[in-house]
This record gives C-alpha cells, sequence and structure tokens, in this order.
C-alpha cells in the first residue's frame, strides 16, 4: 500500500450540501441565544439601577453593639442617623459611616455590616486609656492606650498616671513608665515620668517623692539605678531619720537629697522673755 493510499483512508468524509447549511444554522442560533441573554440580563441590571431602588425602604434601623463605656450614645446615634439619611440597602456608604463613627472620642474601631432589607448593625470597640499624654513642647493633653497609641478624649479620671515627653516617643515612654513601675512598687505607685527634650529623666512617686536621673543614655541605664535606690531606701531613711521628698542623681558618686518641709525649716526664733514696751 502506497503512503497517498494510507493517507486517505484518515481523510474527513465530504460533507452533503444540506447538513453544512443546517450545521450552520444551529450553530447560528446557539450564539442567538446567547446574546438574547446578555441583552436581557443588561436591560435588567440598567432597569434596576434606575427603578430598582426606588421600590426599597430607606435605612430604619441601625444597631449599635460593643461594650461601651465612655462614648457618648447621643452623639454615636446622631453621626450614625446623618451618615445613612435617605440611604436604602444598596446605596449606603459603609466606608463613610465608619470613619464618621471613629472620628469621635473613644472609637477606636467600627465594624458595619448590611441586614436585609433596611437595617446596618455597627460593632464598636473603644479605646482603653492607661496613661494621660502630655506633650513636652506644646502642653497639649492627650490619652494613651495600652499599645502605645494617641488619642484625644476628656481624661476619665484624676487617678491616671501622668507620662510628659516629646511628640513621637509615647510608646516608648509607655514602655519606660511600665518598666520604672516594677523597679518602684516597693516604693509606691509612679505617678508622674517625665521626659523633657535632652533624654533628662525626671519621676515622681503618689506620696510626692521625686527622683531626678538627669540625662541617661537608655532606659536601662534608669532602672538601673532606681533599683539600687530602692534595695536601699530603707537604709537611707534610717540613716536621714525622714524619708526624703527628692533625690538628685545629677551629681558624680553622691546624691543630692531633700527632706520635708518640717525637717529642713529654720526653728522659728524665741520669743523675747523681757517686757513688751507700752
Amino acid at each position: 500500500m502506497s503512503r497517498s493510499e494510507r493517507f486517505s483512508r484518515h481523510a474527513p468524509a465530504p460533507v452533503p450540501p444540506g447538513a453544512r447549511w443546517w450545521r450552520d444554522a444551529f450553530v447560528l442560533a446557539r450564539w442567538t441565544r446567547r446574546l438574547t441573554m446578555l441583552a436581557l440580563l443588561f436591560f435588567a441590571a440598567a432597569a434596576w439601577s434606575y427603578w430598582g431602588e426606588q421600590w426599597l425602604p430607606p435605612i430604619r434601623t441601625v444597631v449599635i453593639e460593643g461594650e461601651l463605656e465612655h462614648s457618648d450614645s447621643d452623639r454615636l446615634r446622631y453621626a450614625a442617623l446623618r451618615a445613612v439619611e435617605g440611604k436604602t440597602f444598596f446605596d449606603v456608604d459603609l466606608g463613610a459611616l465608619r470613619r464618621a463613627l471613629e472620628d469621635l472620642p473613644w472609637v477606636r474601631r467600627a465594624d458595619v455590616r448590611r441586614v436585609w432589607p433596611d437595617s446596618l448593625v455597627v460593632s464598636l470597640a473603644e479605646y482603653r486609656p492607661i496613661a494621660i499624654w502630655i506633650d513636652v513642647a506644646s502642653g497639649e493633653l492627650s490619652l494613651l492606650d495600652a499599645n502605645g497609641h494617641v488619642f484625644s478624649a476628656v481624661p476619665p479620671s484624676d487617678d491616671l498616671p501622668r507620662i510628659i515627653g516629646p511628640a513621637g516617643q509615647e510608646e516608648t515612654l509607655l514602655e519606660a513608665y511600665e518598666g520604672l513601675s516594677r523597679v518602684l512598687q516597693p516604693l509606691g505607685r509612679l505617678e508622674v515620668l517625665q521626659v523633657g527634650p535632652t533624654l533628662s529623666y525626671v519621676v515622681r512617686l503618689s506620696q510626692g517623692t521625686e527622683f531626678v536621673l538627669g540625662r541617661l543614655d537608655s532606659l536601662q541605664q534608669a532602672e538601673q539605678r532606681l533599683s539600687w535606690l530602692a534595695q536601699r531606701w530603707d537604709a537611707i531613711r534610717e540613716r536621714l531619720g525622714y524619708a526624703p521628698v527628692r533625690v538628685d542623681f545629677r551629681h558624680q558618686q553622691a546624691l543630692a537629697v531633700a527632706g520635708p518641709a518640717s525637717i529642713i525649716a529654720p526653728p522659728p526664733p524665741p520669743e523675747s522673755k523681757g517686757k513688751k514696751k507700752r
């Protein structure tokens, strides 16, 4: 068998003229159905965008969830209703509502979701303040949370410790406050940590005792100095006969110690024993 004869066996059979016409008509009908479906979907979407939202009711209910301790419920409700006023289920801007709520004091995070057909559910998380932050340059007062984030709100209590320092050092100084609090725990509660622009440290306890550490290169150096003092505090009190109210570390190989005003104040002058002149 020749090579040409072998290939001729696998060649396609000729298509009758009527069969070709039928196949072309079938393909044309199939594509016609597809295009018709696409056209119907397009017109349905256009009709919905024009008339559909008019059939939906506006947002009627906004549910606010979360453990809220400091947030003003009236301000939350007003901000939420203002952001959804006149909006329906589909055209309400969830991002705008979330930003409006997160701009309020105490609101750390707001998550918003839709509930068919006319409701929204808002889950709020508040900041938890652990200290008052004061900018050493401007004197501006803010609050700090446990992550070192600064937020603006009215302090809920005067018992919060105060951290005073340069802007941008909030997280670092919060870590310093926590470390120095552990070191000074035997002496009392750390009430004020102040760090100046030149990184000079001043620490004050709740009972008024103040420790001036001066300029330090690291937090570890501050902890070492105060740890040394805490271990010898009782011996210092016993030797002086009183509890110091101010200890200054800025002197080489020496401490400057100040006592209470009643201790260091000079005694009043003695009264004259002579008779008063008339």
